[in-house]
């Protein structure tokens, strides 16, 4: 991967406690799951009437923030504090990192259209917004064997305030799924 040199690089910074270990797992984990995002959004397309070159398109540009200036290095030590967690490890972030893991999660929510928080209100989602938001959703639930309905019911109507509309075609793109 092209990234993995400059990744590699960061190790070696010392400004940072960052492993290469920990930069291989960030990099294998996001690039499953960018591709589980775009495999679930072809699925989504095909099914939605929603054009498949532009889905496509979607799918490999999926969070390629997280390898932006600002989201890089706070983001190896989110993932890496996931893996920790989802294993009931503790995990602790180095002195100030947590600041900076906040700071880039919201910068990441805030540039990109498949999350509501980047639309003054979640009603102005296109319905590709809508369906890459889909399947990022999916392809979480896909890697932590969760259900992804009960994760849109806690969400849906609760976190985010969509349209009826809105409502019913996340529902029934969900419905690919379940």
């Amino acid at each position: 991967m092209i990234y993995q040199t400059y990744l590699k690089r960061l190790a070696k910074q010392s400004d940072n406690d960052l492993t290469p270990e920990m930069i291989d797992f960030f990099v294998q984990r996001t690039e499953k799951h960018r591709q589980r995002v775009k495999d679930n959004l072809i699925k989504i397309a095909k099914k939605f009437d929603i054009d498949l070159g532009k889905a496509k398109e979607v799918g490999d540009a999926h969070d390629m923030s997280k390898y932006s200036d600002v989201e890089l290095v706070p983001y190896i030590y989110l993932t890496w504090w996931h893996k920790h967690n989802d294993k009931g490890d503790e995990y602790k972030y180095p002195s100030g990192m947590k600041e900076k893991v906040d700071s880039a999660s919201k910068s990441h929510v805030e540039s990109n259209p498949h999350h509501p928080e980047s639309h003054k209100s979640p009603e102005d989602m296109k319905e590709i917004d809508i369906a890459e938001m889909v399947a990022d959703w999916a392809s979480m639930s896909q890697e932590k064997k969760s259900s992804l309905k009960e994760w849109a019911d806690k969400t849906v109507g609760k976190k985010y305030k969509f349209s009826d509309k809105q409502k019913d075609l996340i529902y029934n793109m969900i419905g690919l799924f379940e």
